[in-house]
This record gives structure tokens, C-alpha cells and sequence, in this order.
């Protein structure tokens, strides 16, 4: 039997980036470490509000696109 595995390492990005929580229903564009501000809310967090404590081990980076536009 032979078996390979081919395991891809993802770099990580540099801040500023878009980062979502682990549930996947937050995302917070991160200026630095533990600093950012809301851009898609949930039940807990607003559109804008600002942390600069945020738990980074509750986030990962986001790989998507975000749309901003007036309604």
C-alpha cells in the first residue's frame, strides 16, 4: 500500500485583514492584534462597533469578499 499526503500550508496574513469568528457569524476587519471594528454583525456585536480586545484565538482569517453598499 503506499500512501502521500500532500498537505497545503496557508500563509498567514498580514494585518490589516478580515478575520471571522470560528462560528462563522462574525467578521471583523483587524487593524493589529486584538484591535478591530464589526463589519457583518451577529446577535452580540454591531455594525462598527471597535475592540481592541478581541480573543484571536476565537478568529481565523477570512478568505471571502465582503460588499459594502448603501440601501
Amino acid at each position: 500500500m503506499k500512501v502521500t499526503v500532500n498537505e497545503e500550508e496557508k500563509k498567514v496574513k498580514e494585518f490589516p485583514k478580515l478575520m471571522i469568528n470560528n462560528g462563522g457569524n462574525l467578521i471583523v476587519l483587524m487593524t493589529s492584534d486584538r484591535c478591530g471594528v464589526v463589519v457583518s454583525t451577529n446577535e452580540f456585536n454591531k455594525l462598527g462597533n471597535i475592540s481592541d480586545v478581541w480573543s484571536m484565538d476565537c478568529f481565523k482569517d477570512f478568505n471571502g469578499t465582503v460588499t459594502l453598499q448603501n440601501d
